[in-house]
């Protein structure tokens, strides 16, 4: 798992890109599920309107390595 996210850091957005989106997300009147930042995000957000959520929840768990079950042990 920790190679996944360290070959994503280095290829991803400087944090204070995705520190600007989260602020917007956290100071909006009407959050929603997703904002998009930084590179690849634009793919994220055109998956997001072409596959049902919970589909693409575990589609981005499996991208990172993540358990896709509660209580499931990380690989």
């Amino acid at each position: 798992m920790a190679v996944a996210f360290t070959k994503n850091e280095k290829a991803g957005s400087p944090p204070d890109v995705v520190a600007q989106v989260v602020e917007k997300a956290l100071n909006a009147k009407k959050p929603r599920t997703r904002y998009p930042a930084g590179k690849n995000s634009i793919m994220l957000i055109t998956l997001a309107g072409m596959l049902p959520e919970k589909l693409l929840d575990l589609a981005i768990m499996k991208t990172f390595r993540l358990p896709t079950k509660f209580g499931q042990a990380v690989e």
